[in-house]
């Protein structure tokens, strides 16, 4: 379970140098958006993910006219 919730991190947070860095923003993060469960951890990253890419696609599309 510990890789899932790895991998479903934010980017920038997975590309700290420091471990120290990293636990520090991981604590901040858990702090300011906490989490019922996993189940509700999962659903509001497929959802923000859906946000976030329909943002770009509009962007791209944007950029190409």
């Amino acid at each position: 379970m510990g890789i899932r919730l790895y991998n479903k991190m934010p980017t920038g947070m997975k590309q700290l140098d420091s471990f120290r860095d990293f636990r520090r923003k991981l604590k901040l993060f858990l702090l300011d958006d906490p989490f019922y469960s996993l189940n509700e951890f999962f659903l509001i990253y497929i959802y923000l993910k859906r946000i976030t890419e329909s943002i770009s696609n509009n962007t791209s599309k944007t950029r190409r006219k």
